[in-house]
């Protein structure tokens, strides 16, 4: 029985957003609940000083694959909100933003404190002690970053309205353009930094900065699932496989972009008649989105430490750790305050994570979490179908393969010039990316992943199809025009 516009009652007994409304869907990517409830927990916090904050959200874990739910109508209204108040203020948006990098840069400096050995040397009470502060500092860290991220989707939502009321024929290539972000993200930075490694001639100050570099972005293929330290092999490997003069163009490129995007953000504006107060609300979005990705870089690194402390209490309290990563944070600081173990294993076939607007979050496992989550991710699509459209989030035209991914783990499968489709993109992802000819998507917007990168790669990329995955068969010949924002098998 419905019983308003966005709540149900479902045959459970459970209160829930309507699964017939749009919803907003993150996921499928690769994770485990002690990393993504740092992100859901603080959903509370955030509430309480900012009424108009998360929406119900439900967060579905599965043998290492999450997928997160939320009312796609409510998280853009209570966006434009975060939007108007904190990122159009430059004020506003300039002292948040301070606040928030350095709780990121506080995360950075853990390095000193956390590491293996000194994990290991530690006596109890200082292990918890490193702990609690470790965890105060990224609670603080989820805290400020939320505000971007639900400024995305409200400024995402303002600057199209503004957008089609001027120039609604032309929408898709101004809409682009205007929200692209004028820095480079922290993978392209990486990468630009690795290159110029490339050109030093001198093999001694070469392997000087090889491991200089190694020890700045060992954490670049970490995931929520699990944390990976990259040796010096394999930024070594990356480099074998360019040339010194493909090196050379690539730096050009990547030091060029900031100036290109400003050229292209005026020649748009010109081209199209646009007025001052649309540029102000695209640069805003712009800086909004390229907070958000600057974010996943030190998110990346937080979940490094995460995994030493895991694994150091694994062994002190005699946990398996695939168990321990099931744990919330909160049953993490009981084991270490009052030595309160308890039985994760259920929750490897199921574990959902359900955050009510009155800040309660509740807990489910194995039938009932699947029959909970189950009407949100269920996907219904005439399978005789040649062509779908999507949100078109950087332009051009490509034909090639399909090389349908599921996980960053297959993406050995990803071949030079294939389009890549996957029902979200994660950082994780950027090795295939940067093989794709084009993108891609089931789910996302103009502010997500697989759009930012995509327009920094240059390539054609159209997100949002909801089914692409699904339709698509690996290896199919497919078109990918996004003036048309459309897909079709060829």
């Amino acid at each position: 029985m419905v019983l308003t516009i966005s709540i149900l009652y479902n045959c459970l007994g459970v209160f829930m957003m309507d699964p017939k409304r749009e919803l907003f869907k993150w996921g499928p990517i690769d994770a485990r609940p002690v990393y993504l409830d740092y992100f859901i927990r603080n959903f509370h916090s955030f509430n309480q000083k900012y009424p108009s904050g998360w929406p119900e959200t439900l967060m579905f874990i599965k043998e290492d694959r999450c997928i997160c739910v939320l009312d796609y109508l409510i998280l853009k209204d209570n966006g434009e909100f975060f939007f108007k108040k904190y990122i159009l203020n430059e004020k506003e948006r300039d002292s948040a933003f301070i606040i928030w990098f350095d709780f990121a840069k506080q995360l950075e400096n853990f390095a000193n404190e956390v590491s293996d050995r000194r994990l290991s040397e530690l006596n109890n009470e200082d292990l918890k002690e490193l702990f609690f502060k470790f965890n105060w500092v990224y609670n603080q860290f989820w805290f400020y970053g939320f505000i971007p991220e639900l400024s995305n989707w409200g400024g995402e939502k303002y600057l199209k309205e503004k957008i089609q009321k001027i120039n609604n024929e032309h929408f898709t290539i101004i809409y682009e353009r205007l929200c692209a972000p004028l820095d480079i993200s922290f993978f392209q930075k990486e990468e630009l930094e690795l290159l110029k490694i490339k050109l030093i001639e001198n093999k001694e100050e070469f392997e000087k900065e090889l491991e200089t570099h190694q020890k700045k972005y060992y954490w670049l293929s970490n995931n929520y699932e699990d944390a990976t330290i990259l040796g010096v092999s394999f930024f070594r490997e990356r480099l074998n496989r360019i040339s010194i003069k493909d090196a050379e163009i690539k730096i050009i490129e990547l030091e060029a972009f900031r100036r290109k995007t400003l050229d292209e953000k005026e020649k748009i504006m010109n081209e199209y008649n646009l007025n001052g107060d649309i540029l102000e609300i695209g640069n805003s979005l712009s800086y909004s989105i390229w907070w958000q990705d600057l974010r996943k870089k030190y998110i990346f690194i937080a979940n490094h430490y995460i995994k030493l402390f895991l694994m150091e209490f694994s062994k002190r309290y005699n946990i398996d750790f695939l168990e321990i990563c099931h744990y919330t944070v909160d049953e993490i600081i009981s084991l270490l305050k009052d030595n309160k173990k308890i039985n994760t294993r259920e929750r490897f076939s199921g574990f959902l994570f359900h955050f009510k607007e009155d800040g309660i979050i509740d807990y489910y496992t194995k039938e009932k979490a699947r029959s909970l989550i189950l009407p949100y991710i269920e996907k219904k699509f005439d399978k005789n179908a040649k062509e779908i459209t999507g949100i078109a989030v950087s332009r051009g035209t490509v034909v090639g393969f399909a090389r349908i991914l599921h996980s960053p783990k297959e993406i050995s499968k990803m071949k030079e010039g294939d389009i890549l489709i996957a029902s979200f993109t994660s950082p994780d992802y950027i090795t295939a990316m940067r093989k794709a000819s084009g993108i891609v998507t089931d789910e996302g917007g103009i502010t997500c992943h697989a759009a930012i990168v995509s327009r920094e790669l240059g390539i054609p990329c159209i997100v949002g199809t909801k089914v692409a995955t699904k339709l698509f068969k690996d290896g199919e010949k497919i078109e990918v025009d996004c003036l048309n924002g459309t897909i079709r098998k060829v």
